[in-house]
């Protein structure tokens, strides 16, 4: 998939199904910030035929991501869905938050001759906008130089797009001794209240420097 980026102010019409995933022709309800570009299979379409065509029409935002030349996004390209005007489909939406660590609880479980151990933690974290608390639970496996991999989840309760309700995220990360970095994806069937059914990810690369607050970019679908 190859997505032509002719976008002005942020925003642009998209369609899924001739031929490619493309920006659409011409505007749309007289929005300006919809612009001009068609994949060479449905170039002699007119803007009527190719929305005839197309499976899924959308207005969307492009995410930041890969680039290739002349400002052509590479597969798989990422962008957040404002608007369907067409059929339905995901919706990915990209949040970037920061979590202030209001407490950590950490007790060895294991130390060895080695100079290793293994501990667990339980964090809790207090939030913004979107993300108004959670809590993490981790076991941590040190090395004697002081790095780690740790793994485990981390219980989220936010308001996205107006939507209360909870979430788990679940994964693992490592800290080589500068920057704690951790991979997260929502556990399926996790989501409560009114982000039931929510998917996505999310990651965090905080440092030293951070503290006490942990970077968060979090990308969903609501579905």
């Amino acid at each position: 998939m190859r997505v032509r980026r002719y976008i002005g102010l942020g925003l642009a019409l998209f369609l899924a199904g001739c031929g490619s995933v493309q920006v659409a022709a011409t505007p749309v309800r007289e929005t300006s910030a919809v612009a001009v570009a068609v994949a060479a299979s449905c170039a002699g379409l007119s803007p009527a035929q190719q929305f005839a065509a197309a499976r899924r029409v959308f207005v969307g935002v492009m995410l930041p991501g890969p680039t290739a030349q002349a400002g052509v996004l590479g597969s798989p390209a990422r962008m957040r869905v404002e608007q369907y005007l067409k059929g339905r489909g995901p919706r990915i939406v990209r949040v970037e938050t920061a979590l202030k660590i209001e407490s950590w609880d950490e007790e060895p479980v294991e130390e060895h001759a080695d100079g290793t151990k293994i501990s667990q933690s339980v964090a809790r974290l207090g939030g913004g906008d979107e993300i108004s608390s959670a809590t993490s639970r981790l076991l941590l496996f040190y090395r004697p130089d002081g790095t780690s991999s740790f793994a485990g989840g981390m219980r989220v309760v936010a308001t996205l797009d107006g939507r209360p309700g909870a979430f788990v995220l679940s994964g693992g990360g490592t800290y080589d001794g500068t920057t704690a970095a951790q991979r997260m994806t929502i556990v399926d069937a996790s989501g409560s209240g009114e982000l039931a059914g929510i998917r996505g990810s999310a990651r965090s690369d905080s440092t030293h420097a951070d503290y006490p607050n942990m970077p968060l970019v979090l990308e969903y679908d609501l579905g």
